[in-house]
């Protein structure tokens, strides 16, 4: 329930004229993504079943469908976890097609002939999220999804906008997370929702995503070109479930959906912290402004040059060579540590560059700067699921 995709829509590669539409089309048709595998068939005797359908589910499942009697008309029994247990059993075989759940069928061609604990199994595989509502019929695309976290048995609300205004020449992507769904409700008054733009491109946008059943990042390179990045879904909490069962976060590059274009020169990504584009749900049921590690630390980022000799030119750089990733950790200064985001690291700029590859614990991670910046402090790695 993992995955990313590294590549590039325009306003001719989707279904839209506009490449920060067919964005928000390409995360929907890669964050909803299943598949379905063929009967793979163990035993010595009849091998006559199918599997069809177009699985549903939104956690990865092995089925297996098992020959429990073999007699004038045999029978079945099917486990959704590789036959660890069993869904149903004395299951009669019709010879159409026969559902075992989530959209997944299996067909036998005879009724009788099979071999006594024969069995077939279908691999089939979701990314973990469903979608609410995908709405184009109106010059603003949304799309809102539901996560099933990583137990699979989670809710958890986020949705992406694709907006613009052609006079004003901007076409941004904006992230938006909320804590619930309300069929009758836009996209920006879901329950609690908290937005944040990202500038975009008509044009083309180069993009690097990634995501796994709780949260999903993106990067994008757009224009002269800058990078803009965003988050959506669940960090990592530094609580058990049941005292912080919902810890959601929210960042992309503006406050709110602003109609400002990549070429502004203030905007910045969220993962510094202490920003308005980039907020968290608190157990009180509030949006806060977070602070993030280790940007949110002159000991450690060398942010302030009376803090540590020679200069803030040394923050953070590589060890003979090796580069290390330090976790992207929420907290508030005068009280609480929250937790880290999920994937996203802090890396030095020295001797770095945008859109390097490293490879750490046999994890790959790409390096991205914040939008034009490129001082030591200006980049992060994102891990790729």
């Amino acid at each position: 329930m993992a995955g990313h995709d590294i590549g590039y829509v325009t306003g001719a590669s989707g279904s839209f004229s506009l490449a920060n539409q067919n964005m928000v089309e390409k995360i929907r048709d890669l964050v909803t993504a299943t598949t379905r595998g063929t009967a793979s068939f163990t035993g010595s005797g009849l091998n006559d079943c199918a599997a069809g359908g177009t699985y549903t589910g939104l956690v990865d499942r092995t089925y297996r469908v098992q020959i429990d009697l073999a007699d004038a008309v045999d029978t079945f029994k099917w486990s959704k976890d590789g036959g660890v247990t069993w869904a149903a059993e004395d299951v009669a075989i019709t010879g159409a097609a026969q559902e075992l759940e989530n959209g997944v069928t299996v067909t036998f061609t005879a009724t009788t002939g099979h071999t006594l604990n024969d069995y077939w199994e279908v691999a089939c595989t979701s990314q973990g999220w469903t979608v609410l509502n995908y709405d184009t019929s109106g010059s603003t695309h949304y799309l809102i999804l539901k996560g099933c976290g990583l137990t699979g048995q989670e809710e958890i609300f986020v949705g992406f906008i694709a907006y613009h205004n052609a006079d004003a020449d901007y076409y941004n992507i904006g992230v938006m997370a909320c804590t619930g769904y309300v069929a009758e409700n836009s996209y920006s008054t879901q329950p609690n929702a908290f937005t944040s733009g990202i500038p975009a491109n008509n044009n083309r946008i180069d993009y690097w995503l990634t995501w796994n059943s709780q949260r999903i990042a993106i990067a994008k390179k757009v224009d002269t070109p800058v990078y803009e990045s965003g988050y959506v879904g669940k960090f990592l909490p530094y609580a058990r479930p049941s005292q912080f069962p919902y810890p959601i976060c929210c960042g992309g590059m503006l406050s709110g959906h602003a109609g400002t274009r990549s070429s502004d020169t203030s905007h910045s990504m969220p993962y510094k912290g202490n920003r308005a584009n980039f907020k968290m749900r608190t157990l009180a049921g509030t949006w806060y402004q977070a602070y993030t590690m280790p940007w949110g630390d002159v000991w450690i980022t060398c942010g302030g040059s009376t803090q540590i000799s020679p200069s803030p030119s040394a923050a953070m750089r590589d060890t003979g060579g090796e580069y290390h990733l330090t976790p992207v950790e929420l907290y508030e200064p005068s009280a609480n540590l929250f937790g880290a985001l999920d994937g996203i690291y802090h890396i030095t700029g020295f001797n770095n560059a945008v859109e390097n590859t490293v490879t750490i614990g046999g994890k790959t991670y790409v390096i991205v700067q914040d939008v034009w910046r490129t001082g030591f402090l200006d980049y992060y790695a994102m891990r790729l699921d």
